[in-house]
């Protein structure tokens, strides 16, 4: 499967972005996944840093933005 790129928040209706991320961990381990949420503390950066995701925080400068889909 080709490298890509998947954007997600931690908490959204009807899903948690870290189970969203185990979920596209299962089937593909390349993708980048950047997680852009107001929601930091250190339980969540762990679980973020565990499933190599990268996390930017609310509100998004665009210069973390780029330099997260860029890592």
């Amino acid at each position: 499967m080709g490298r890509g790129r998947s954007f997600t928040d931690i908490e959204m209706p009807n899903i948690c972005g870290i189970g969203m991320i185990k979920e596209i961990r299962s089937y593909n381990n390349t993708i980048k996944i950047v997680v852009v949420s107001s929601i930091v503390n250190s339980q969540v950066l762990q679980e973020i840093g565990k499933l190599r995701a990268s996390m930017v925080k609310k509100p998004v400068k665009q210069e973390k933005l780029l330099s997260a889909i860029n890592s």
